[in-house]
């Protein structure tokens, strides 16, 4: 994506669903994770996969990811548990990880829900810190929805 113009260029394809993709500036690498995220990839800036390993948490199914910094990457997404009737529930959480191992460092469920029932990590997430904490932008819903932004304060002791 040409940040000036918006224009995309096709850059390479692979043979798997790509549900998150992280660019590793130190090392030039892509970090990405499969749809349902059960398999991780680290992929050279001409597509080859360097590196294909497992996911071992099954707390969430990834459904975005970004670069947070000191080799670390934050992932949001979904899991669909049998609620107390017919109707599922939907956990939301976001994931922090290492980008060298691709091991979880701290996972976080998010309670949240969109006005249309969704948990808020359903769909595209960003996260940005700010003077007094981090702030979450959320667009949960598929068709019509609602930007939903969230922020929380850090106190710094």
């Amino acid at each position: 994506m040409n940040p000036e113009t918006l224009n995309a260029q096709e850059v390479f394809r692979t043979n798997d669903h790509i549900g998150g993709i992280v660019r590793n500036e130190e090392v030039g690498a892509l970090k990405a994770v499969s749809w349902g995220s059960r398999t991780f990839y680290e992929f050279n800036e001409k597509g080859k996969v360097l590196q294909k390993s497992n996911n071992t948490s099954h707390f969430i199914d990834y459904q975005d990811c970004e670069n947070v910094g000191k080799n670390n990457m934050i992932c949001s997404g979904i899991t669909e548990l049998p609620g107390s009737s017919t109707a599922k529930y939907e956990l939301g959480g976001l994931a922090l990880l290492d980008m060298k191992t691709m091991n979880t460092v701290h996972e976080l469920p998010i309670p949240l829900f969109s006005p249309q029932g969704h948990v808020v990590t359903r769909n595209p997430v960003f996260l940005e810190n700010t003077k007094q904490g981090i702030k979450m932008y959320a667009v949960p819903d598929d068709d019509q929805s609602n930007m939903l932004v969230y922020e929380t304060n850090i106190s710094k002791k």
